[in-house]
């Protein structure tokens, strides 16, 4: 038995990626790695708060602060899991250079861990943020400009056909610049992938309440377009306040748990968000309904209802992020405009010149 576990660590971990994965870093065996500790160059200070997985902020040799995250290679079983830990590195390393989107900076591989090190872009997800915020929402304006960030981030990508597939409040590191407003950076690119035209996927990616109907019903569907529903639910969330879905759709996250347990309570969950927000006015409501932050008429509230109208709607009259991001832009005034050209004009200049030259691997749904 011992025999044949060896056989398949040496199969996943050095056969396979020397095979099929010439850019993910060979197993070294003399890696120094001591958990909750450190790992070659890097000091762990602190773990992070993490749905899956083990992350620790650290320092690099220099004293920058960086972020690890932590695979224990004992929970990895098949070639597949082995490549998202390879994409989710060459994404992130490689092909996207976007202001909004964490950038890697290295991948150790060691004989226990395999260690992706990532910028530091904030202390909290938008998630712990929104908790630690009074009433669990942030204001209008605040939503917005954070909202935007993330729209610009998923229009990069989807120009260049990656698909993030799971866009939720976790996955938004959120860090407060020195003028109040917020700075946020997308990451968790392990079960993002490069979409080809007229590909759909079944697969089941991301959780509630972000999930698209699309996806729970567990049907063919267009990646992409998922994730323009995922960030009309992460904008609800951040300005109607965290729960704005559930109480939306009237439905507790203890029953959607349970729903997700079978086909037939999944699909039949799928029919009853889909009813709703097909219903006329159900993006205002969904909007005001939080207790917190009563609904009242303002630009950004209208700038609200319009983006969740376009972005919450049935995959075939659902807007692109790109088109999503114009509309934005165009309601709101001039000054914040130009506070959201600078991310772009960074988006732009950063382009990872990769994807198209010599070391292009984005022709196929794989990433080598």
């Amino acid at each position: 038995m011992r025999d044949l576990n060896s056989s398949h660590q040496l199969l996943l971990w050095e056969d396979v990626p020397r095979e099929l994965m010439p850019h993910f870093k060979p197993l070294c065996k003399d890696l120094p790695e001591s958990l909750g500790e450190s790992v070659d160059n890097y000091t762990f200070e602190e773990r992070m708060a993490s749905r899956t997985g083990i992350v620790y902020a650290a320092l690099d040799r220099s004293g920058k602060k960086v972020v690890v995250k932590i695979t224990e290679k004992s929970t990895i079983f098949t070639p597949r899991q082995v490549e998202e830990i390879n994409r989710e590195n060459r994404f992130l390393s490689s092909f996207i250079k976007h202001p909004s989107i964490i950038r890697g900076l290295d991948l150790l591989h060691g004989p226990h861990r395999v260690y992706l090190v990532t910028e530091h872009a904030g202390d909290h997800t938008m998630h712990r943020w929104l908790c630690n915020t009074p009433g669990n929402c942030l204001d209008g304006s605040t939503s917005l400009h954070g909202f935007s960030q993330l729209l610009s981030a998923l229009a990069f990508c989807h120009d260049l056909m990656i698909s993030h597939r799971k866009i939720s409040l976790e996955h938004l590191a959120v860090r407060q610049r020195e003028d109040g407003q917020l700075r946020l950076k997308l990451l968790d690119f392990r079960g993002a992938m490069i979409v080809k035209a007229g590909v759909t996927s079944c697969a089941l990616c991301g959780a509630l309440p972000c999930m698209a109907p699309e996806v729970l019903h567990a049907e063919p569907y267009w990646p992409i377009g998922c994730d323009c529903w995922s960030a009309g639910i992460v904008l609800l969330e951040m300005m109607g306040g965290l729960g704005s879905f559930y109480r939306a759709v009237q439905v507790s996250e203890t029953e959607v748990a349970s729903a997700l347990a079978d086909d037939f309570h999944r699909r039949s969950l799928a029919k009853q968000i889909d009813g709703f927000f097909q219903l006329e006015g159900s993006h205002l409501l969904a909007l005001s309904g939080s207790t917190v932050a009563p609904y009242s008429r303002s630009l950004q509230n209208e700038c609200a209802v319009e983006i969740l109208t376009c972005l919450l709607q049935p995959p075939v009259k659902r807007k692109g992020t790109k088109e999503v991001y114009e509309l934005h832009l165009s309601m709101l005034g001039k000054s914040m405009k130009e506070m959201y050209e600078d991310d772009q004009a960074a988006a732009k200049a950063g382009a990872s010149a990769e994807l198209h030259e010599g070391d292009n691997d984005s022709a196929t749904a794989e990433v080598n």
